[in-house]
């Protein structure tokens, strides 16, 4: 996917499932490019928050939210009395992940305005994009015929 706007390239990086052949969260190579403490500290906070269980899949504890909520769902079922096995711990890393990306939306006014379109919108925009891009090959053209005179 190519995105433009840096904040969605931000976003898109800490919503994407492990790396497998980094054997790491795409969430931290994304957050290991930032430089301020802020970021090493949320950075910290993530991996504090990852689970502990040994038996977890380890797809299922950065990877795609939906996998990982049914695993918890079924610890939690296989084991209601386990402390470990309890949904808020299982959890804890998508909440930080969404908590990330909430606030990386909320401090940009262009993102906010990107993501509050919808669909149809986003239809009407790119053809509206595509003629004034067709006007301008239309004018580029007509001034490389006129210099080929």
């Amino acid at each position: 996917m190519n995105l433009q706007n840096n904040v969605l390239n931000q976003i898109h990086q800490i919503l994407l499932p492990t790396n497998p052949t980094l054997d790491k969260p795409n969430a931290e190579a994304t957050k290991e490019e930032f430089s301020s403490a802020e970021n090493r500290d949320e950075k910290d906070y993530l991996t504090n928050q990852q689970p502990k269980n040994l038996s977890t899949p380890s797809t299922s504890s950065n990877g795609e939210f939906i996998p990982h909520i049914f695993y918890s769902l079924h610890q939690i079922r296989k084991d209601p009395n386990n402390l470990s096995n309890q949904l808020e711990t299982l959890t804890g890393s998508i909440r930080h992940r969404l908590k990330l990306c909430k606030s990386l939306i909320s401090e940009n006014e262009d993102t906010k305005d990107l993501l509050s379109k919808s669909p149809s919108e986003w239809q009407d925009i790119i053809h509206q994009r595509e003629q004034e891009l067709q006007i301008k090959r239309d004018v580029l053209d007509d001034l490389y015929r006129k210099l080929q005179r």
